[in-house]
């Protein structure tokens, strides 16, 4: 389904669709640094369209960042699918992943730990690629932190798939 998308969606789309995620997750925002930026998106010309995402997507005030976090662990694999995977994944969710997997709310970790699996089959570790070696420590180390997570409900989204996990390891 997803090869259909890649073939089918005009670039511009993508293109759209990938700026639109980048305002959404944000480590800003995790980090409570939203408001320094303000001033300076407030300066930058843009387009009515892309006035309205921003309205829509970074309306931190009235956004609760728990619910934020949670959509956010809850959509990781589609976002990274969608985005580019890899590529998207060092360069922009990964940083945003590690914050997010020591969250102190157990929701945030658990739908982390449950799409573990499938974010790790569209990051192609088994590829013959510069940094597969580094992808594959980042992601046996993220998921040796859900294993033992203090929680037994996150340790329990992940256990089912631990053996495809580790199959992807070959």
């Amino acid at each position: 389904m997803f090869k259909k998308f890649e073939k089918e969606v005009p670039q511009a789309i993508k293109t759209k669709i990938r700026a639109v995620t980048d305002t959404f997750y944000k480590q800003d925002r995790v980090e409570n640094k939203d408001d320094e930026n303000k001033e300076d998106e407030k300066k930058d010309e843009s387009t009515v369209e892309d006035k309205l995402i921003q309205s829509f997507m970074n309306n931190s005030e009235s956004d609760d960042i728990e619910v934020v976090k949670q959509m956010w662990a809850f959509n990781m694999p589609c976002i990274v699918l969608i985005n580019g995977k890899r590529e998207y994944w060092t360069s922009k969710i990964s940083a945003l992943f590690m914050t997010l997997m020591k969250d102190e709310m157990v929701s945030v970790r658990i739908s982390l730990s449950a799409g573990l699996l499938e974010v790790t089959k569209l990051l192609n570790l088994g590829a013959d690629l510069p940094d597969s070696k580094q992808l594959q420590q980042q992601m046996l180390e993220i998921a040796n932190h859900f294993m033992n997570d203090e929680q037994s409900k996150v340790r329990l989204a992940f256990l089912p798939k631990l053996c495809d996990f580790v199959a992807l390891f070959n």
